[in-house]
């Protein structure tokens, strides 16, 4: 299957899945080009949950390569996607609630367990 039947909505997912078989397979400069388009798709399409994940990996496949600068802009595009992605959540559910059940309705985050980057990057 290539890119081109891939569906808008599941196009970022897939450059992001195609980002990691390259990385795993040594070919880092395809990697570098399809985490770029991994986070352009996902934000073109509105999936700022996966923008965060997408940026997320970038950090650390930089961060493995002892490219600690460009690790950091990644980890900060991260951060500020989940952060993003908690006040959408938040103000989601804050319209959908009445005043007496609001106190009921939160954002939900990946527990601690989900990954330790993610705690970190959520403030957990």
């Amino acid at each position: 299957m290539g890119r081109e039947t891939v569906p808008a909505n599941f196009l970022d997912k897939y450059n992001l899945v195609m980002a990691e078989v390259a990385r795993t397979e040594g070919r880092d400069f395809d990697a570098m080009r399809l985490y770029e388009e991994a986070i352009r798709t996902a934000q073109e399409n509105g999936f700022v949950q996966d923008e965060a994940i997408a940026n997320e990996l970038a950090a650390r496949f930089y961060e493995n390569r002892r490219y600690q600068t460009i690790a950091e802009a990644y980890i900060r595009n991260a951060r500020y996607c989940y952060l993003r992605w908690a006040h959408s959540a938040r103000w989601s559910s804050s319209i959908n609630a009445s005043p007496q059940s609001q106190s009921r309705h939160r954002c939900v985050l990946p527990s601690r367990s989900a990954h330790p980057l993610i705690s970190w990057i959520c403030g957990r």
